[in-house]
């Protein structure tokens, strides 16, 4: 167990630079809150970077999802992230990075099958019938 205010600040900063770098690791996605017209939204939202020295976390979000418009207005974001028997909220305000040499090094950095989800042909959040009809491509 942590004894110091310090010991906890780094313990969390570690948890979240696990979570960034494993899939497998439950701080990987976190709860991702914000507010929007109609009221709160959440969702989950995978942890991408993390920069503890910068006091800077990072997730990816396709430019034609809702959530872009909702930050774009309102940048206050809630971010909780649980396991390992332990909870961790963040919050803070949001900078998008849209044709930007940020977004060009996190798009050349991000995986294949993570870029496969950018591809597909539907804006985030359009109702299907079938999870099929999304139209993602080679799954």
């Amino acid at each position: 167990m942590t004894d110091s205010l310090d010991a906890v600040w780094s313990h969390a900063w570690a948890r979240l630079l696990a979570g960034a770098r494993g899939r497998g690791d439950p701080f990987h996605q976190g709860v991702l809150a914000n507010a929007s017209d109609d009221g709160p939204q959440a969702r989950y939202a995978v942890l991408r970077a993390v920069d503890p020295d910068g006091g800077r976390v990072a997730f990816h979000t396709d430019r034609r999802s809702p959530k872009r418009a909702q930050l774009e207005a309102d940048p206050r974001v809630a971010w909780v992230f649980f396991g390992h028997g332990e909870q961790l909220r963040l919050s803070g305000t949001v900078q998008l990075h849209l044709d930007d040499a940020e977004a060009d090094a996190a798009w050349a950095a991000t995986r294949l099958l993570s870029r496969r989800t950018y591809a597909v042909p539907l804006a985030p959040g359009t109702p299907v019938a079938f999870p099929a009809d999304a139209g993602l491509p080679g799954l």
